[in-house]
């Protein structure tokens, strides 16, 4: 009797192997996600110290002042820019996530037939026994 062979084994090892670099793909989006937070984070920081330290000053010369309220300016821009990043970032991760969970459950279903197929063989190989155990004993019953 031959062994069991499942005749979308090579569809199973393609989302196995898709299911791996998604997985990475996920990891790696989460990373850029976490980073862009902490970037996000120290940038806010950076900006409510400075504006803290605007406020705290004493009379000061008019150019000072200006060059003081540009860098705040400029320092609330690349938070906006950090934030729509962050966003970015955020989305592309989602479509990831979804692809990892659609790739994952497609991989399941073929698990599934998989395991169906290989129990109707093991049913097929048990009746083709039992049959042939059968015909042995009415062969040696007949002699």
């Amino acid at each position: 009797m031959k062994g069991f062979k499942f005749r979308l084994e090579s569809v199973l090892d393609v989302k196995t192997t898709e299911l791996r670099h998604v997985q990475k793909e996920h990891a790696s989006a989460q990373q850029a996600v976490l980073e862009a937070r902490q970037e996000l984070e120290a940038l806010t920081r950076e900006r409510d110290a400075y504006a803290r330290s605007l406020n705290q000053l004493q009379e000061q010369e008019a150019g000072d002042w200006q060059l003081r309220w540009d860098y705040l300016h400029h320092l609330n821009l690349q938070l906006q820019g950090l934030q729509e990043q962050l966003l970015q970032l955020e989305q592309k991760r989602e479509e990831v996530r979804q692809k990892l969970v659609k790739i994952r459950r497609e991989q399941k279903v073929l698990e599934n037939l998989k395991q169906r197929a290989r129990e109707k063989f093991l049913e097929e190989s048990r009746r083709n026994e039992q049959k042939a155990i059968d015909e042995l004993a009415v062969l040696s019953v007949q002699r």
